[in-house]
């Protein structure tokens, strides 16, 4: 099994403060199932990076500010055993089409001035033939599978997007 990574579930993975059932989930997967692979578009890494960038640096706490260097530090560990996706010129086309589509469905996706990460995510997911492992239920609406995180030892499946 493949499976995208938003942002959610990948800074819960780099917090200070883990989402413990969540790297329980990703380090079972990876030691139960040989064809486990988490994709990490790297847009993901852009997005949760530069807030972490931001607070390292800008914050007055400094207490504050070494916990977020901390999940910088922890971001690079995970991402060295994630696969982090290019954002190549298909995922970028197939984006912009998505973008359209929903906007022409009379739903917007974000501002229009934004970059609009999620519809990219989406499209990389789409393009890799692979759910998405995200927070954020709105991904439904790009057509993509999502990935329920099972409780309490339930089998986990994709479900249709």
């Amino acid at each position: 099994m493949r499976v995208v990574l938003d942002t959610g579930p990948l800074g819960r993975l780099c917090h200070p403060r883990t989402d413990e059932h969540l790297t329980r989930w990703v380090a079972g997967r990876y030691a139960t199932d040989p064809s486990f692979v988490a994709l990490v578009p790297e847009v993901v890494d852009y997005e949760l990076r530069r807030g972490y960038l931001l607070k390292a640096r800008y914050e007055a706490d400094p207490i504050a500010r070494e916990k977020f260097q901390e999940s910088i530090n922890t971001l690079e560990q995970v991402l060295s055993r994630f696969v982090v996706t290019p954002i190549t010129l298909d995922v970028w086309r197939r984006a912009a089409q998505l973008w359209a589509d929903i906007r022409r469905m009379g739903q917007r996706t974000a501002p229009d001035e934004a970059l609009d990460i999620d519809v990219i995510v989406a499209s990389c997911a789409l393009l890799e033939g692979a759910p998405v492992l995200t927070m954020d239920t709105d991904f439904a609406r790009f057509g993509v599978e999502l990935v329920d995180i099972p409780q309490n030892g339930e089998e986990d499946q994709p479900t249709p997007g």
